[in-house]
């Protein structure tokens, strides 16, 4: 993977001020360095080199006619199959990598068409020479991040937000946006296209920008996560259709020209892809976390998989007490606010993986496109609530939970898919509005948290939540694989989330997600051709930590310290007063709210490491 950097407009900034910004991304390219520059466009390149490592293998390229330059973070994993269909000859290719193809592909079917045909996971920017425009793109699921802005000296982008809040033509004026913040203070992570500071923002899933000179821009879907009634798979059956396609696609996820390793947990989606890779490919190494705390870990039963599956593996663990030591490079990995605290036995096993591989291949995105989480099913249980008015419901649920049926307070919530969304993370509405009084979170959350139908049927809903997973939680987790990873120098593969899976997907019967209130049983019914059942864990716990214990005692002093300062973050949009006394309660424990607590220290964490106050 690597980190790419790029400036449009009349008068560029010089070489030298541009490589400075281009080095804040030097993690995640630490083996090349490319650059390129007309009179109208400035291209940086920060390579990690995975397939052809020679000098061959550098970005930015340009098309073989000469009309399109490209610069490229990400895999592009049908490239083999685009030279065949573009019937591209060995001898017209200078190198192995798979951006050289793309531009082949531009200069036969120019940008719309070839974007249609990639299938991978990229930030991709194109700049078409002689129409004289600039083409941003990002892959359909999310999984590479590409943030610009818009100035008065023209337009930028870049694989870290950090290179734009930092850039010259940026620096000096920004503006922190107030639906960002209040859009990370309840869901833990800023969802694009919104980003921390005014006229910049984080490029959509499956979307692309059209840039003309005068950074006039406009925004065009190309994938849309999409379901429908027209469902192809309907049977069981299908998970021999699904086996098929796993087997297919792994060749794509496997080819490497340097050693590529996987995570390893306890569950359903990382034992899949270990147990299918490990039939096409000899050496497999895989990497688990364990925690000291039995409810958090999953090494032991990782380990009895691996065993089963003879690759070899190690368990790295999680240990609290060292936190100080590594904890501002991992705040120094996100350039952007975030704070599901997962993304630290995430960067600890990344940091670890690092010393051996460049390329992990990994389980994300099964539980959103699968159905897998429990949630799906709690709010399936719930949703009859909904159709009884607010007084009503609490009157039944009194009487019920006092014959000891419980009942969620989540059934006080106005609608559904209000109950959905003050589940989704560290704080609740209410409480962020005690916060900022004049919150106000972003249009396009505001949309994703809006049932589009009336009929809260068992498959309208499956497909609401999904498609909302999809958009939603789905990104928070691919942000922090891609910061915690490529922070240590590390591409991560997640074949859940390859386009030829979701169409799949797609064409799911909801129902056939959750058949017998089994979540992902068309995955599980695969995994159990592989590994025996009783290898498995009924509830996965996932990498996680014990973040009361870091705050409370391995991270107490510096947390207090952090939000007890007089000079916090956006403090003229967040109630200090009330960050300061939340801190207190928490300390004295008068609350547990470690996730509220972590939210704001991260906020301020971000901001302190990278130089906001």
């Amino acid at each position: 993977m690597c980190g790419i950097l790029g400036e449009f407009g009349s008068e560029l900034t010089s070489k030298n001020s541009f490589i400075d910004i281009l080095f804040l991304s030097r993690n995640r390219g630490p083996d090349m360095k490319g650059y390129y520059r007309n009179k109208n466009i400035q291209f940086g390149f920060n390579r990690l080199s995975i397939l052809d490592i020679t000098q061959n293998g550098n970005q930015p390229i340009e098309s073989p006619s000469g009309r399109y330059v490209i610069v490229c973070n990400g895999e592009i994993l049908n490239y083999k199959k685009l030279v065949r269909l573009l019937n591209i000859k060995k001898k017209s290719l200078r190198s192995g990598v798979d951006i050289e193809v793309v531009g082949h592909a531009l200069d036969f079917w120019g940008f719309k068409k070839t974007l249609k045909n990639l299938v991978g996971m990229f930030a991709l920017a194109v700049f078409d020479k002689h129409e004289k425009k600039l083409f941003l793109a990002r892959d359909a699921a999310g999984i590479k991040p590409l943030y610009c802005a818009s100035t008065n000296n023209g337009f930028i982008f870049a694989s870290q937000y950090d290179q734009i809040f930092k850039h010259p033509w940026f620096k000096d004026k920004k503006e922190i946006n107030i639906n960002a913040i209040s859009d990370y203070l309840k869901l833990g992570y800023i969802p694009s296209p919104s980003a921390l500071f005014n006229n910049s923002w984080l490029v959509g899933p499956g979307e692309y920008y059209c840039i003309n000179i005068n950074s006039k821009f406009e925004i065009f879907k190309y994938f849309n996560f999409n379901e429908t009634d027209e469902y192809g798979e309907l049977e069981i059956t299908s998970e021999l259709k699904l086996n098929n396609i796993f087997n297919k696609i792994m060749p794509d996820y496997i080819n490497s020209d340097v050693p590529v390793g996987t995570f390893l947990s306890g569950g359903i989606d990382s034992p899949l892809i270990n147990s299918i890779i490990s039939e096409q490919t000899k050496d497999l190494s895989a990497y688990t976390i364990s925690s000291t705390h039995s409810n958090m870990d999953e090494s032991i039963n990782a380990q009895k998989i691996a065993k089963h599956l003879k690759i070899k593996h190690k368990i790295e663990n999680f240990n609290e007490s060292n936190i100080n030591s590594w904890i501002n490079n991992h705040f120094e990995a996100f350039s952007e606010p975030f704070s599901d605290y997962s993304s630290l036995p995430m960067f600890m096993v990344s940091k670890s993986a690092s010393s051996s591989f460049k390329v992990m291949i990994a389980g994300d995105g099964a539980d959103e496109i699968f159905w897998g989480y429990p949630r799906y099913l709690y709010t399936l249980d719930h949703r009859k609530w909904f159709n009884y008015p607010i007084v009503m419901r609490r009157i039944l649920a009194y009487f019920l939970r006092k014959r000891g049926i419980t009942i969620s307070s989540g059934i006080e919530s106005k609608n559904i898919e209000n109950w959905v969304f003050e589940r989704m993370g560290p704080f609740y509405s209410q409480d962020v509005e005690k916060l900022i009084p004049d919150y106000c979170f972003s249009q396009n959350t505001k949309k994703l948290y809006n049932i589009p139908f009336k009929n809260n049927n068992p498959r309208n809903l499956l497909k609401w939540l999904r498609k909302n997973d999809f958009y939603g939680h789905m990104q928070r987790r691919l942000l922090k694989v891609d910061r915690a990873s490529m922070g240590n120098g590390i591409e991560v593969r997640v074949p859940f989330l390859d386009q030829r899976v979701i169409d799949f997907a797609l064409k799911i019967l909801p129902s056939l997600g959750i058949e017998h209130r089994d979540p992902k049983i068309l995955l599980k019914k695969n995994l159990y051709k592989y590994l025996p059942e009783h290898l498995l864990l009924e509830n996965k716990q996932g990498f996680s930590v014990d973040i009361e214990k870091i705050l409370r005692s391995d991270l107490k002093e510096e947390v207090q310290d952090t939000l007890h300062s007089k000079n916090l973050f956006a403090s003229n949009i967040i109630n200090s007063k009330i960050i300061k006394s939340n801190l207190i309660d928490y300390m004295e424990e008068r609350n547990n709210n470690s996730w509220e607590i972590w939210t704001l220290f991260a906020l301020n964490k971000f901001a302190t490491v990278h130089h906001l106050i």
